[in-house]
């Protein structure tokens, strides 16, 4: 067996070994592998036929070793050399009873030549016809769906075409919801820790993705914003951050302990914006009278780390936002269960 250099023999599947062959030297489209020949002679005789590889693969471990070889072998997308490819079909085989005619065959090829098309493309990369490496697509596709790693492009499919908004009267109206300039700038400053936390805090499923992202496309305003910013609210300026709207000291504070930096923070500290915070609450028309960072009893650090969270420069953090989320998400999972 010859390993695709690119794989030096390892593994290239995360769950299984991926083997890589370049062991079968016949210009036909027939498998004369040894390495695979070995797979299927199951009763390990060292003679395969036709109706002992048809049996093997219907054992588990045979059709799973199958479906993650990596094989080189012609491309059958190429003019060149198909009748030496498929003159097989013409002979009488343990797999074709029925061999083609030469009207057929001439029929067939004709056909395989007006869709090949290899030679048409002019690209250096190209590798030539008779050297390209065939990864099982089935396979291919499933381990490269665990990847989860979301391009600028598929983050813009999380946003709905339209929105409902209520107008005056509660008459009822369609707002777009538009691939615009703020929400670009969002993604591309914090998709890869939007990312990277959706794989610290397991969110990787798609129920979990879709129930994460149908929560942070209206607190983000549809991926605009990361910070609520509404001053009218009774727990401003403990408000809405990130991309789950963190809100709430007891929550910010929870957030920083779990960070492990909340240890800069006093008790007493703790006990006083609490304790602003909750009589806030009771006197909502007099909110900013106890909630006010200039009576609020917030120490500088902590309506640094608190900005960071989210605020109106998209720049200012591009850790915080996301982390928060996933900080948020895992809390409110783990009192669920």
């Amino acid at each position: 067996m010859k390993p695709h250099p690119a794989h030096s023999g390892k593994s290239a599947s995360l769950q299984t070994r991926t083997p890589a062959f370049d062991s079968d030297p016949t210009p036909d489209s027939l498998c004369d592998s040894p390495t695979v020949k070995k797979w299927l002679d199951v009763n390990r005789s060292g003679q395969v036929t036709h109706a002992e590889a048809v049996g093997a693969l219907d054992i588990e471990a045979v059709r799973q070793r199958m479906a993650h070889a990596v094989c080189k072998f012609p491309t059958e997308w190429s003019k060149a050399g198909l009748e030496a490819r498929y003159n097989w079909l013409k002979s009488p085989h343990e797999a074709l009873t029925n061999p083609l005619s030469d009207p057929d065959f001439n029929r067939l090829m004709d056909h395989a030549r007006d869709l090949a098309f290899w030679e048409d493309i002019h690209d250096a990369d190209l590798p030539p016809a008779n050297e390209c490496w065939h990864f099982p697509p089935t396979t291919f596709i499933r381990q490269f769906r665990t990847c989860a790693w979301f391009s600028a492009s598929e983050f813009k499919q999380f946003l709905p075409r339209e929105v409902l908004r209520e107008g005056p009267h509660h008459a009822v109206y369609y707002e777009n919801v538009d691939w615009t300039v703020p929400r670009r700038s969002l993604i591309a400053a914090h998709g890869p820790s939007l990312n990277k936390m959706l794989r610290k805090y397991s969110v990787n499923s798609p129920r979990r993705v879709a129930t994460f992202f149908g929560n942070a496309m209206q607190e983000t305003i549809w991926l605009s914003v990361l910070h609520e910013n509404n001053p009218n609210m009774w727990y401003y300026p403990w408000d809405g951050r990130g991309f789950l709207q963190l809100t709430h000291p007891e929550n910010y504070l929870g957030y920083w302990d779990f960070k492990g930096i909340g240890n800069q923070i006093s008790q007493e500290i703790r006990n006083r914006v609490l304790h602003a915070h909750a009589m806030a609450n009771s006197h909502r028309p007099q909110a900013q009278q106890y909630n006010s960072d200039s009576v609020n009893e917030a120490t500088p650090i902590m309506i640094q780390w608190r900005s960071h969270v989210g605020d109106h420069d998209i720049s200012l953090d591009l850790v915080a936002p996301s982390d928060s989320a996933g900080f948020y998400w895992s809390k409110m999972g783990s009192q669920l269960r």
